[in-house]
């Protein structure tokens, strides 16, 4: 099943194979909430999403458990948007709302189990970083530039570290070690026992989108230049300690991060390029061209099929050229 959060409101459940709809929901007869861009969490039985708000007074949004087989909705939490991933420990749901807030939830009914709140301002509605677990400690990075670790059962702060700028990238993790990129041009890795930095690197722009971690050796990450609109996209060891290699584009990659596949990276541009590198040292190996804004790439395990979703509303199953080198 494939699953696409549309920014016109609707939620999709995809049959792969022929791209029939199983069944949708319209977020619009909830409230006035418009959009998606988080990623869904998936349990045995349930599909959990949260909505963007419009930025308009009085906007709402939602957290929605959906039957993972019907698209009935189990239960909803309202709040002012939860546009981040879902994170999951046991039976609580986390994720995070444009009042730079931090919420628990009970899986089963959506109750409310604690919420942690920065207390932070957002007027202009900047998206709020995803939270990320590490055993039963939940890990956010607030709006105003400092990150959180905080015990998962009860909400209580561990500790905090400050980094100057708010975060620009989502937390990724590898082992004990979370990873993160801000508007001072850094990546930076830090402890999830005590929120130390371990180490910082510096990078030719701002950290955009997912930290991809490849084949647990290699940090992939797209960078934009804000004056330029140039974008980048880098390769750097674990450690931080210096850049495999970098590939430069005249205009920014559109896609949320580089995507993993047959050893390439797949990247999308907003004028419908799709292009892949070769991830040991970031050589192009093709490029082809498809209708749309791409927004998002999926994959299918180690299947050959990729899917592919344009901001204007279409979604490909995709093969890539026939020269692409790629056996099939």
């Amino acid at each position: 099943m494939l699953l696409i959060g549309s920014c016109a409101g609707t939620f999709y459940a995809f049959d792969k194979r022929t791209g029939q709809v199983r069944w949708s929901y319209n977020i619009h007869q909830d409230g006035n909430q418009t959009s998606f861009h988080g990623n869904p969490m998936v349990t045995d039985q349930l599909i959990l999403i949260g909505t963007d708000k419009s930025c308009a007074s009085g906007a709402i949004g939602h957290l929605y458990a959906f039957d993972r087989t019907t698209g009935a909705v189990r239960w909803k939490y309202r709040t002012t948007g939860a546009p981040t991933d879902i994170a999951l420990i046991g039976s609580t749901v986390y994720a995070a709302s444009f009042l730079d807030e931090l919420i628990a939830l009970n899986l089963t009914d959506g109750s409310l189990r604690w919420k942690f709140a920065t207390g932070t301002p957002n007027p202009d509605c900047e998206l709020p970083s995803s939270p990320v677990i590490v055993g039963d400690r939940v890990f956010y990075a607030g709006l105003n530039g400092v990150l959180y670790g905080l015990d998962g059962q009860s909400g209580k702060v561990l500790w905090k570290r400050g980094l100057g700028k708010r975060a620009t990238t989502k937390l990724s993790i590898v082992g004990n070690s979370l990873y993160l990129g801000n508007s001072t041009n850094r990546l930076f890795r830090i402890s999830a026992d005590e929120g130390q930095i371990q180490n910082e690197l510096p990078v030719p722009a701002a950290p955009e989108g997912r930290i991809l971690v490849a084949e647990d050796s290699a940090l992939d990450v797209f960078l934009e230049d804000r004056d330029s609109r140039a974008g980048y996209l880098v390769s750097t060891d674990l450690n931080l300690s210096h850049i495999h290699w970098t590939q430069k584009s005249d205009r920014a990659w559109s896609s949320e991060w580089p995507r993993l596949w047959h050893g390439l990276l797949l990247a999308g541009k907003c004028r419908g390029e799709l292009d892949a590198f070769r991830i040991s040292d970031g050589a192009p190996q093709w490029s082809d061209k498809l209708k749309g804004c791409l927004r998002s790439i999926g994959t299918d395990g180690d299947g050959e099929q990729i899917y592919i979703g344009a901001q204007e509303g279409t979604v490909y199953a995709y093969s890539p050229p026939v020269n692409s080198g790629i056996t099939k």
